[in-house]
């Protein structure tokens, strides 16, 4: 009998009385699942809601799903069903569209470029008098018939034709994908008619610091080659400055002098006036002359067509073409800077050359004459 006892309990494990389990051999314990593959946590009900768009205390079919894989694991599950969300629950909202670095606009939808006739427009800026700056007819920019608006709603429009024509240029040369930086008069004009309109007293006081710390006023102070250059650069503004700042010549530091230079008061006064007396897309073209060069001086001197632009291009680069001259250019630098350079000053050249004809007719108008320029 105790060796068909001893044999099943050998056999069986052991589940015989209590003076068997001392010798009988331990069973290891079963490990538990949800340690062997561990589940994360669910996540919390409110930032589930806020992704889901739902209440905070409605459970998103995520919370369902991670509370099924704990149970499903070993887990400890809810005593109480979870609810499925609504099938009429919001959508998640769209994410944010990708910022396109490429430099490139939107893809060329038209296919004709007209020139229309707008209503008239001022041509200069209101003045305390009474009298009403004279109205000339303007011209706009049609896109298959639909006149072009500036992105504060204004119409793409101005008070020269051959400005506008030249607008429409620029539109009929784009394909595939339009290129803003190949449309410099664009951004000119709609500056002109948008912030002009709103910021003028603020871009008068900029270029007359510009005027304060005029390039037209400095000479470096070694190697003398150099200075040689920046002087034979900036003769023909400087002869023409006292016709322009009422007789008095502009200031010219010593050399290597690079702060610090005051403008005569009666100089400063006669700068201001003209500026003052622009229109706005004058002063927006004048803006971009004066920080293209860094000197209102040549803004002026090819407002008054005083100066042929390859002269105000040279002033502008005097310092920077001797420099490559000397050490080389550097592919991607100055190259990229002279480019800039140059298409600035000649879309500012361009508008100051046809709204010089718009000045004419509006002066004429404002003596009660018939004739004047065709525009």
């Amino acid at each position: 009998m105790r060796r068909a006892a001893a044999a099943a309990i050998a056999r069986y494990g052991g589940s015989g009385g209590h003076h068997c389990r001392h010798w009988a051999a331990p069973t290891p314990p079963t490990p538990r699942r949800w340690l062997a593959s561990p589940v994360p946590p669910p996540p919390s009900p409110f930032s589930l809601a806020a992704e889901m768009g739902q209440p905070a205390g409605a459970p998103s079919s995520a919370a369902v799903a991670t509370a099924a894989a704990v149970a499903a694991a070993g887990g400890c599950a809810s005593p109480t069903p979870l609810k499925t969300p609504p099938t009429s629950s919001p959508a998640p909202p769209p994410r944010a569209r990708l910022t396109d670095l490429s430099g490139l606009g939107p893809t060329v939808f038209y296919k004709a470029v007209t020139v229309v006739a707008v209503s008239p427009s001022p041509t200069s800026p209101p003045t305390a008098s009474a009298r009403t700056p004279p109205r000339v007819p303007s011209y706009g920019v049609a896109l298959d018939g639909t006149l072009v608006l500036t992105p504060h709603g204004r119409p793409l429009a101005t008070p020269s034709l051959p400005l506008t024509t030249a607008l429409a240029a620029e539109y009929g040369s784009q394909t595939g994908r339009m290129r803003p930086a190949s449309m410099p008069l664009c951004r000119l004009v709609t500056a002109g008619l948008d912030a002009a309109a709103v910021f003028r007293p603020r871009m008068i006081s900029s270029l007359l610091d510009t005027f304060a710390d005029d390039a037209a006023a400095y000479r470096a102070g070694h190697p003398s080659e150099l200075r040689a250059a920046q002087e034979a650069a900036w003769a023909p503004f400087l002869a023409w400055a006292p016709s322009v700042l009422g007789g008095t010549p502009l200031t010219v530091g010593q050399p290597g002098v690079m702060l610090g230079i005051t403008q005569a008061p009666a100089a400063v006064e006669a700068a201001a006036a003209l500026v003052a007396g622009l229109n706005d897309l004058e002063l927006a073209a004048m803006e971009t002359a004066a920080g293209a060069a860094k000197s209102l001086l040549v803004g002026l001197a090819l407002w008054r067509r005083a100066v042929s632009l390859d002269a105000a291009i040279a002033a502008a680069r005097a310092e920077e073409a001797w420099q490559s001259g000397v050490w080389g250019r550097v592919v991607g630098g100055h190259d990229v800077d002279e480019a800039e350079v140059e298409v600035r000053l000649a879309a500012a050249d361009m508008l100051f050359r046809c709204m010089a004809g718009v000045r004419t007719v509006a002066a004429a108008e404002a003596a009660g004459g018939e004739g004047g320029v065709t525009l």
